[in-house]
């Protein structure tokens, strides 16, 4: 099989595809190493102002502890999780419009990175 491009897992890092959450992700019982979507990096820094008393950092948190709980507790193994969280984000619709929703699906991906090491990466359950 020849290649006719690679998109590495690090170059998704460095150009802003993906954002590196590792640090925290350890904080919430991960050990391997877990990066974000850029589109669900966006709609965690996305709080409606009626929302304003929460910040990134805390509905970070909120992925990362939901997705470790629910890892922790899924008997069947597999390498995909999919989920949900209460977390109020703004949603731009076809007419121009500008709805606030509550839930967010997420999916999380435990895969080999470029060197065959286990990463996880976790993003939006459609469109991501």
């Amino acid at each position: 099989m020849q290649y006719i491009s690679t998109y590495t897992r690090k170059e998704a890092l460095c150009d802003g595809a993906l954002v590196d959450v590792t640090q925290l992700a350890k904080e919430a019982g991960f050990k391997w190493p877990v990066a974000i979507t850029q589109k669900l990096h966006a709609i965690l820094n996305n709080i409606p102002e009626k929302h304003g008393h929460q910040d990134y950092t805390g509905r970070l948190w909120d992925v990362l502890s939901t997705a470790s709980f629910y890892a922790r507790s899924k008997t069947n193994g597999g390498s995909k999780l999919d989920y949900k969280i209460v977390c109020h984000h703004d949603v731009h619709l076809e007419d121009g419009e500008v709805a606030t929703r509550e839930m967010l699906e997420l999916s999380l991906t435990a895969h080999p990175g470029d060197e065959y090491e286990p990463v996880i990466t976790i993003g939006t359950r459609h469109c991501d």
